[in-house]
């Protein structure tokens, strides 16, 4: 199927810099959260100091809101899915952030609005590198996709230099 031979990239995005702090490519057939794990503890390990976390739907689930409150991070949004309810929680922020989703939207979408940030970088890699991947080796296509990761964020960091 065409999602065997598509690529997506998960990326942690620094909010300030916006310097992609990890990034994973996988084949479009892996399922966003479990992914979710990997950028964050791999972003505080490489000593980025992670204060608010800003994800789609598609990295939902309550361990990744138990990892986040592991990691000292109390400041989650992660969109819920329609289906999400604040029962059997495993995590307290995840029946916390349920009920600011449910309750409060307002004070919800005022954060979660900064995801713009994410579609930021993901715009602005598209837009130095090419729509397309040329690599037609499995591996090639994961490598030209981080590739354009690291070009992405030298441009980010010649702008400060």
């Amino acid at each position: 199927t065409s999602l065997e031979k598509c690529r997506k990239l998960h990326i942690a995005v620094a909010k300030n810099s916006k310097i992609i702090t990890c990034a994973k490519a996988t084949f479009g057939t892996v399922h966003d959260s479990p992914i979710f794990r990997k950028l964050v503890r791999k972003s505080v390990r490489n000593g980025f100091n992670i204060t608010d976390v800003i994800a789609d739907a598609g990295y939902c689930s309550k361990n990744n809101y138990a990892i986040c409150k592991e990691l000292g991070i109390r400041n989650v949004f992660i969109d819920f899915r329609s289906n999400a309810g604040s029962k059997r929680g495993k995590s307290d922020i995840w029946r916390d952030q349920w009920r600011i989703f449910k309750e409060q939207p307002d004070i919800w979408h005022e954060s979660y609005r900064f995801r713009v940030i994410i579609e930021g970088v993901f715009s602005a890699i598209k837009r130095k590198n090419l729509n397309w991947l040329r690599s037609k080796n499995e591996t090639a296509r994961c490598v030209e996709l981080l590739l354009k990761v690291l070009v992405y964020n030298l441009t980010i960091i010649g702008k400060y230099s």
